[in-house]
């Protein structure tokens, strides 16, 4: 009890603190927020409070790079985490151990942008498991015998959830960012190279 106690006051302060940063600095710059797929929890709280600021009309800007490669990770990482919570609830059967894309299958997933292919993708890598792997459909009700129906449902849930994950921290990046920087390969020098070399440019505009 007391650690958890400990833990809940530390966890207050840092974030406290974290937010009076914000609060301070006349730039915020935010480096690979889902390094290498795994979005920091802190940093998001971060961008969600300079968000607060800007709504509040507090002139302040937000440079934020989050190259291609690490959305791309978190995507998979999300689809993987979906599928593996659904196995554990039974509402996902599968019989070789956790699950895990391969590298084809990571790669169709990032290839599918429009929602319907998302499930043909899908529903390819159930269909991939050579009956190793299945949506367990929720009993008949009423007048909905289907089995089909009833387990594409179910798939359609996983996968919208799944969207909305993604969508929720990608875009608060984008909206954060304003001023972002997609090349794979910045180091944070040239991170900041690039914010200096941007103010710089507006300053000029300027006078």
């Amino acid at each position: 009890m007391l650690l958890k106690e400990l833990d809940r006051n530390i966890h207050v302060q840092v974030s406290s603190r974290d937010h009076k940063l914000v609060e301070q600095s006349d730039y915020l710059g935010v480096y690979r927020p889902c390094f290498d797929g795994n979005a920091s929890r802190g940093v998001r709280r971060e961008i969600d409070y300079y968000l607060r600021l800007k709504a509040d009309a507090r002139p302040k800007k937000c440079f934020v790079y989050a190259p291609r490669k690490d959305q791309d990770l978190f995507k998979i990482g999300q689809f993987e985490m979906a599928i593996r919570n659904e196995i554990k609830k039974g509402r996902i059967r599968y019989e070789e151990g956790s699950f895990e894309l391969s590298e084809p299958e990571r790669n169709s997933l990032i290839a599918a942008a429009e929602p319907d292919t998302l499930k043909e993708v899908a529903q390819n890598i159930i269909d991939g498991r050579h009956g190793k792997m299945s949506v367990v459909p929720e009993p008949a009700s009423g007048v909905d015998s289907d089995a089909a129906q009833r387990a594409s449902r179910i798939l359609d849930d996983v996968l919208e959830k799944y969207r909305a994950t993604c969508q929720e921290h990608l875009a608060a990046y984008r909206e954060a960012g304003g001023n972002e920087f997609w090349e794979d390969e910045l180091t944070p020098e040239q991170f900041v190279g690039k914010i200096i070399e941007h103010l710089s440019g507006v300053a000029e505009d300027e006078s």
